[in-house]
């Protein structure tokens, strides 16, 4: 089973993002590294922004408890803390 598919399985997932002009083209380029925790496994995605539209192609149809620093687009979530 793929990584990305077993966190998806999780419960309690934590998940933010960070910003880094490091993945762009030349470095000029703004990319979001996006993570999806649990104490076991570590899922990473390079997007190109930090929109809904991004977090949801990281969760997917995940409907667990996540764990947020409360940025709005993880508001929408239903179980969150």
């Amino acid at each position: 089973m793929g990584a990305l598919r077993q966190i998806r399985r999780v419960i309690v997932a934590c998940v933010d993002e960070m910003t880094s002009r490091l993945f762009g083209p030349a470095g000029k380029v703004p990319r979001w590294l996006r993570a999806m925790v649990w104490p076991t496994l570590c899922v990473f995605m390079i997007l190109e922004t930090r929109s809904a539209e991004a977090f949801a192609r990281l969760i997917g149809d995940w409907a667990g408890i996540l764990v947020s620093d409360g940025f709005v687009v993880y508001l929408k979530q239903p179980w969150r803390c």
